[in-house]
């Protein structure tokens, strides 16, 4: 039994009429025993569910733990509270109040749900979160305050969301965080010094990093620069990183003030230009 089921309707006219009694009784007990396998273990693979269909695909499936929704809504969250990994990637119409039923979420993207009607206040219920998406939600109504909520993500993915309202000061918040994206952020020196435990960091388009934030980098293994082209990186930011870091990509990066001897110090990296 994989981890889906298909329900078949069965009965006058459905499309198992053509089978004998007997048949259809074999038939009948195969669905029992899988609604008994259902109620007792998850269903781990991806779901795909319109958000009009949310409540109903709630009531079929309780065990399910993955659910992409299109265009989901407030109404539709309400009705998936029981879902670890949910993407909503692109929803229009989810505002804080949807978030609010978001408490047993492990893995949620929110990726180009830019509205303005998701601001701080979203974030107050995800304390289970451990993975969060928010690419391209560049709102101003998502500030630093977010990501106090935040404390427990390993993997954040907040590319462009390049708003005035997040600074710095956001990231003394995410000290756990192993795997980060800030690409085309406006992140600075200062936000460095909360990131020592960083393995994974997309720092692509960000033009105010200089020499100073690479000190804090301590477990960095890969590091990507796309895009970067300012004269404030110099080889001492590669010789701060060479002793763990593993992976350099640096595709469109024209770093005046980097020689060859700062891509001597990275003996133990992979480049990628």
């Amino acid at each position: 039994m994989g981890d889906w089921l298909a329900v078949f309707a069965l009965g006058d006219g459905g499309p198992l009429a053509f089978l004998s009694a007997r048949d259809l009784l074999e038939v009948r007990r195969l669905c029992a025993e899988a609604r008994r396998i259902v109620a007792k273990r998850p269903i781990t693979c991806w779901f795909r569910v319109p958000a009009a269909d949310a409540a109903q695909f709630a009531h079929a499936f309780p065990r399910a733990t993955k659910c992409r929704v299109r265009d989901a809504t407030d109404a539709a969250l309400s009705a998936l509270a029981h879902i670890q990994h949910l993407d909503i990637a692109g929803s229009p119409a989810v505002t804080d109040a949807g978030f609010a039923h978001l408490i047993n979420v492990v893995t949620l993207n929110m990726s180009r749900c830019r509205q303005r009607a998701i601001t701080d206040e979203a974030f107050v219920n995800l304390r289970r979160l451990r993975m969060l998406d928010m690419a391209g939600c560049n709102q101003i109504s998502i500030t630093d305050g977010a990501f106090a909520h935040l404390r427990d993500v390993h993997t954040l993915n907040m590319s462009g969301a390049d708003q005035i309202t997040i600074t710095d000061e956001a990231f003394a918040h995410l000290r756990g965080v192993r795997k980060l994206n800030v690409s085309e952020c406006q992140i600075t020196d200062g936000a460095f010094e909360h990131l020592q435990n960083v393995q994974a960091l997309d720092i692509s388009g960000c033009l105010s990093v200089t020499d100073a934030a690479f000190v804090h980098l301590r477990n960095i293994r890969r590091l990507d620069m796309r895009y970067c082209c300012q004269d404030t990186i110099t080889d001492l930011a590669f010789t701060r990183v060479a002793p763990t870091l593993r992976m350099l990509v640096l595709f469109m990066s024209r770093l005046p003030n980097v020689t060859g001897a700062g891509f001597a110090q990275l003996t133990r990296a992979q480049i990628i230009q």
